[in-house]
């Protein structure tokens, strides 16, 4: 290591190891990354008896368009 540091003319500084930062770099955090969701649109709005479920977003699944088509109403699946 010590000889490749040697041989590319590697500083501290180069590697990120002092508390200075270079002019045009970016700072690199540990912090968390939120999410752009929110938790509440991650959780199931219609479920079955059966376990299936659904967000209430993007296409309707097979198993509520077939339950609809049967008479049920949107309501009867609301969690």
């Amino acid at each position: 290591m010590r000889e490749a540091i040697a041989v590319y003319d590697i500083t501290a500084e180069d590697l990120g190891l002092t508390g200075g930062r270079r002019p045009g770099r970016k700072t690199v955090t540990n912090a968390p990354v939120k999410s752009k969701t929110s938790k509440a649109s991650a959780t199931a709005a219609y479920r079955d008896s059966q376990g299936n479920t659904w967000g209430g977003r993007g296409p309707r699944p097979r198993w509520l368009k077939d339950a609809l088509a049967g008479g049920a109403k949107l309501e009867d699946f609301a969690h």
